[in-house]
């Protein structure tokens, strides 16, 4: 008779299996999924026992936290991002997220309601897709996409039109009538970059309609092209560094919603949401 350690043992590899991600030797790309990831477990064992000594004197770990997120991580986070974004990301800015699909949601949900309307590309990432229009029962409006990006004089044209049949009415805790949902940078499925000069276009149209943006910043630190020398490029700047509270004429219509599944373990369900101050007090507030 089998012991109920063993009845109930289930062996992670089994989740690739059923979805063939390693099918004859051969590593499926359907799946955003990063490679095998063995030297995750020595990473984390190491970094559990250092924090575990801390807390046999501390004890604090294990209370609750901030709700923005701990404190220390979301400073190291600020440091990372600045680091890879190339300018300065103030920890203040971030809230802690269990992913960007809960970053996504939480954004959508918080600030819209059934028969809303959502901008998103054509193509978009269909599990963004599947959360406005199946899940939050959303207005969905596809607007195309050239080499540089989306196209921001048609999206200019089409929030011209579509904001005369807008029923939202616009107050402190709805701010926005509308949401633009993009991947600006290594956009999933096309790759596609969004030009440095679409990028500042972008945010004039969104001060200009009072739109919300939410970019999907999950890929901006994968950049494998290489230079002439065989360097690594630097990636392109993030949509969010084009909105700054030091821009004229700034309302903060940007937000950056980041994961650490693609960069480093989806098993982790960590990510974070770069946020205005207004958002993140809606966020907090709710």
């Amino acid at each position: 008779m089998s012991s109920p350690t063993e009845e109930f043992k289930v062996d992670a590899k089994d989740a690739y299996d059923e979805q063939n991600m390693f099918e004859n030797g051969r590593i499926s790309l359907q799946i955003g999924a990063p490679a095998i990831l063995q030297q995750c477990a020595s990473i984390m064992r190491e970094a559990t026992e250092h924090r575990m000594k801390r807390e046999e004197k501390e004890g604090f770990l294990f209370q609750y936290g901030s709700r923005n997120g701990d404190i220390a991580y979301r400073k190291e986070l600020a440091s990372f991002l600045t680091r890879h974004y190339r300018y300065h990301v103030d920890s203040s800015s971030l809230v802690v997220t269990a992913g960007a699909t809960q970053g996504l949601y939480m954004l959508a949900s918080l600030l819209f309601s059934r028969g809303d309307m959502v901008f998103v590309e054509d193509p978009t990432y269909f599990i963004g897709f599947q959360i406005f229009k199946t899940d939050l029962g959303l207005k969905t409006i596809s607007v195309p996409m050239d080499e540089d990006g989306i196209d921001v004089d048609m999206l200019d044209r089409l929030l011209e039109e579509h904001k005369k049949s807008s029923t939202v009415c616009v107050t402190e805790d709805r701010p926005y009538w509308t949401m633009l949902y993009l991947i600006p940078t290594f956009h999933n499925p096309t790759g596609r970059c969004l030009s440095e000069a679409r990028c500042r276009q972008l945010v004039q149209v969104a001060r200009k309609h009072n739109i919300l943006v939410v970019c999907d910043d999950v890929y901006n630190t994968l950049c494998y092209e290489k230079d002439s020398q065989g360097n690594f490029v630097t990636p392109p700047p993030a949509l969010m560094s084009f909105d700054q509270e030091t821009d004229l004429g700034f309302h903060g219509n940007v937000v950056s919603n980041g994961s650490f599944s693609k960069i480093l373990s989806p098993g982790l369900r960590l990510g974070w949401i770069q946020a205005p101050k207004k958002i993140r007090s809606l966020i907090m507030n709710r």
